[in-house]
């Protein structure tokens, strides 16, 4: 049954809120020929941020004693059990801890996102951060002409979209108040490094059904979790509605900014304003 809601998003985020998305060429053509958002998998970010959707390290060991202790209580008692069947579980008890790890990866790596810049106005940084060599693109757009955008398509599964929450992953008296999403439980996805706070990042993100985890026939004695990819998810939208504004890269000059602009011409991207960004121009005294 598909969701009523398409997209949930933190009620602290206003429509009015202003979103920016810094991309390559490639990138852009992709998203207005497709008309899907690329949300891509945790597991790609390994080599930008290795503690992506990472608990901050107090709670992550917390967590990790946690099930430890677990499978250490459910130790089975050998004594009475047939050989074959005590020869079989010695032998999953001592590649236990590499399931368990390679289970918390795939659960971890599988939950998808698209990152998007808050503020009023352009970055500098974010140019040359994701500028593609300064041969790039950004639009812009708001909360609540993204929430439409993504409303008024066919969607199957439900996406959020919140502000990221920038912690100190070192610090050993966080409290677990501070992980909670909206007060309702720890959500790993919506935390980031203080290194990263730079990027003012509001995520629109997708959790997997949860049923692959709780499935009984889906558990660490079987191979499930080896044969399982983890796929990037794209979600349908209207991309009139969303795109406000087509920002071409103040580094680059002609013909790639007539050529973005044909671009956008072609594709009829006719409620927005294409233009080239002014951060590298002089005043007209």
């Amino acid at each position: 049954m598909k969701p009523k809601n398409k997209i949930l998003i933190d009620p602290k985020l206003l429509d009015e809120v202003i979103l920016w998305r810094y991309m390559s060429l490639d990138k852009f053509i992709h998203l207005i020929d497709s008309k899907t958002i690329f949300l891509s998998p945790i597991s790609y970010f390994k080599n930008s941020d290795p503690l992506e959707g990472y608990l901050p390290k107090k709670f992550h060991m917390d967590m990790e004693n946690t099930l430890r202790s677990m499978r250490e209580s459910l130790e089975p008692d050998y004594k009475d059990m047939p050989g074959e069947m005590k020869d079989w579980l010695k032998e999953w008890n001592a590649t236990s801890d590499l399931r368990m790890e390679l289970m918390k990866e795939k659960t971890r790596g599988r939950q998808s996102i698209c990152c998007w810049y808050e503020s009023q106005f352009e970055s500098e940084a974010m140019w040359k951060l994701y500028g593609d060599n300064g041969k790039s693109i950004a639009i812009k757009t708001t909360v609540g002409a993204l929430k439409k955008s993504i409303e008024s398509e066919n969607n199957d599964n439900l996406v959020y979209l919140n502000r990221i929450k920038y912690l100190n992953f070192d610090d050993v008296f966080l409290k677990e108040e501070v992980l909670l999403e909206n007060n309702r439980a720890i959500a790993s996805i919506l935390f980031k490094r203080k290194e990263y706070e730079h990027e003012k990042e509001v995520r629109l993100y997708y959790k997997p059904d949860e049923y692959d985890l709780f499935n009984p026939q889906h558990t660490m004695f079987t191979d499930y979790w080896e044969k399982y990819t983890i796929k990037p998810y794209f979600v349908n939208v209207n991309i009139n509605e969303m795109i406000h504004d087509v920002i071409i890269s103040p580094f680059v000059s002609e013909p790639y900014e007539s050529s973005v602009k044909a671009i956008c011409s072609k594709y009829e991207l006719n409620n927005c304003k294409v233009y080239k960004s002014a951060l590298l121009d002089k005043y007209d005294f």
